[in-house]
């Protein structure tokens, strides 16, 4: 992640914002894009993986989840979801590899049926400079 840096400096000021607001950081780190047959945005124009930063994060006892997608080689250049776990048992990671699936088939845009029919009412999209800009979090 550590090539990525600079794409992600507002999100990961906003993490840091929500643990003084209150949420206890879990886990957070990235995760590659995985490689699928007839898809290649699991890889970057010049042949890096296609990262996503995950930030898994617990506030009065919910957990929530706070990703971005960074698309700064397409049309659009940042993308922020936070999904709220939606059931006590509910299976993270195999949540995960399915979204990561469904965004490649989507080009990098966001599988919303995915998204409504698993986190039903339970996710957001966040306007990533215009609400961090709000916020003071971004300059950028």
């Amino acid at each position: 992640m550590h090539l990525y840096a600079h794409k992600f400096e507002a999100f990961v000021a906003v993490v840091e914002l929500l643990k003084t607001k209150g949420c206890r950081h879990v886990f957070g780190g990235g995760r590659k894009l995985p490689a699928l047959s007839g898809y290649s945005k699991n890889l970057l124009k010049d042949g890096n993986p296609w990262c996503i930063p995950i930030n898994l994060l617990n506030r009065n006892g919910k957990r929530y989840v706070l990703l971005e997608v960074d698309t700064s080689e397409y049309k659009n250049r940042l993308s922020t979801r936070l999904l709220k776990q939606p059931s006590r048992d509910f299976d993270w990671q195999a949540a995960l590899d399915t979204l990561e699936q469904r965004l490649l088939q989507n080009s990098l845009s966001w599988p919303t049926p995915y998204i409504n029919h698993v986190f039903s009412g339970h996710h957001k999209r966040i306007q990533h400079q215009t609400t961090f800009r709000q916020q003071g979090i971004y300059r950028g």
